[in-house]
């Protein structure tokens, strides 16, 4: 795994809104985790092996650098810290912060990263993944993608979220804060949401 400093180069998550209007989301809400022990695509997991006890995960640990790009503006930039949970219980842990020095200082979610499947492209494949956070009340989704490729995964290109209508949820927020949200509930939704937005991808990620 790599430590927090050396991972600064090398692990990202890119978010490209271009082909999007303003308004779309980063994120999925369901009422409660989609994805629990049973499914053999979570990461981290157990180990299985009668002589070892521990977990392990594909997603490497360590600063993860999320780049947000639009048109119309300058990137955004915002730090992702992922770190191991424990050897008995398999969670990693997220926390977010604009300044990478701070980023730890603001609480975190347990959070687990899910395969959800794949997506054909004229010339290629690209893996869909799900970032799914915290278990009470419900989680949240960062949907994913990238390119395949074995051993450990380091970085990611960000799925936008353009909530279909039957999904969405409104109310009247306090002040300037939003309200609204995405709610999506089962499982084979999000897989199916997460092909229907892989096709705001570039075309070669």
């Amino acid at each position: 795994m790599n430590s927090v400093k050396s991972a600064q180069t090398l692990l990202a998550l890119t978010h490209v809104f271009w082909a999007l209007p303003s308004y779309a989301q980063e994120r999925v809400h369901s009422d409660l985790p989609l994805f629990s022990g049973e499914h053999e695509e979570l990461q981290p997991h157990s180990i299985v092996d009668p002589g070892s006890i521990g977990c392990a995960s594909r997603i490497a640990t360590g600063d993860w650098k999320y780049v947000e790009k639009r048109e119309d503006r300058e990137p955004e930039v915002e730090w992702l810290r992922l770190r191991n949970y424990g050897a008995i219980h398999c969670a990693a842990t997220e926390e977010w912060d604009y300044d990478r020095e701070q980023s730890g200082g603001r609480g975190f979610k347990y959070s687990w990263f899910v395969q959800l499947g794949a997506a054909k492209r004229a010339n290629s494949t690209v893996e869909l993944w799900a970032l799914q956070s915290g278990a009470r009340p419900g989680s949240d989704y960062l949907l994913l993608a990238r390119t395949p490729s074995p051993g450990l995964i380091k970085n990611f290109e960000v799925l936008p979220i353009e909530c279909p209508k039957r999904f969405e949820r409104k109310g009247n927020g306090p002040d300037i804060w939003r309200s609204d949200y995405c709610a999506i509930n089962t499982a084979e939704q999000l897989r199916l949401f997460a092909k229907q937005m892989s096709n705001a991808l570039p075309s070669e990620l």
